[in-house]
C-alpha cells in the first residue's frame, strides 16, 4: 500500500502539538493498560508491548524517530496489520504546517477500484480530523480548559475552567 498523505496548517507551536500528540499516548497507554507512564520518555527507541504474553493480541509499538518539535514516526505491528504514523512539522508565521503520513498492510491486499476511491478519501477525511483535534486540545489546554468526553452520544464533551 502506499502511504497516505495529509498536509495542514494548524495554529498551535510545535511544543503544543508534540505535547498533545504524547498527552494523548500516555492516556491510551493509562487507558488500556492502567500503566503510568511519563511523556518525557516518548522519544527514538521507545517501546511498549499490549499482551506481550498472548501472540494472538499482542500489538508492539515503538517511536523508531522523534527530533524534538520536528519529527514524529511510531511502527505498530499486531497479527494483523504493520501501521506507521508520521508526523513532519515546519514552524511558520502563524503556527506549523503538518505532514501526516499514514500506512497500513492490511490495506496493502484491499482491491482497487471505485471502493477503495471512495475508503481512500474516507481515511483521508479521517486522518485531517485527527490532526484537527490535536490542534482544539492544544488549544483548550492553552486556554486553561479541561474537556471530559464520555461514550454518552445524548451527553455532550464538557469544558470547564480550570482553577489556577
Amino acid at each position: 500500500m502506499k502511504p497516505m498523505k495529509v498536509t495542514r496548517n494548524l495554529e498551535i507551536s510545535s511544543r503544543e502539538f508534540f505535547e498533545t500528540v504524547f498527552l494523548n499516548l500516555a492516556q491510551e497507554i493509562r487507558t488500556t493498560d492502567k500503566t503510568e507512564v511519563n511523556i518525557g520518555d516518548f522519544r527514538t527507541g521507545y517501546r511498549y508491548v499490549h499482551n506481550p504474553e498472548n501472540p494472538a493480541l499482542r500489538v508492539s509499538f515503538e517511536i523508531v524517530e522523534y527530533r524534538e518539535e520536528k519529527l514524529y514516526k511510531a511502527v505498530r505491528i499486531s497479527a494483523n496489520a504493520t501501521t506507521t504514523v508520521c508526523y513532519q512539522v515546519t514552524p511558520m508565521d502563524t503556527g506549523i504546517t503538518v505532514d501526516f503520513i499514514y500506512e497500513n498492510s492490511a490495506d496493502a491486499g484491499k482491491k482497487k477500484g471505485l471502493f477503495s476511491a471512495f475508503g481512500e478519501i474516507y481515511m483521508l477525511g479521517r486522518l485531517t480530523d485527527q490532526l484537527y483535534g490535536i490542534q482544539k486540545d492544544a488549544i483548550t489546554r492553552r486556554d486553561g480548559y479541561v474537556e471530559r468526553r464520555t461514550s454518552n452520544p445524548l451527553r455532550p464533551v464538557t469544558r470547564k475552567k480550570t482553577e489556577e
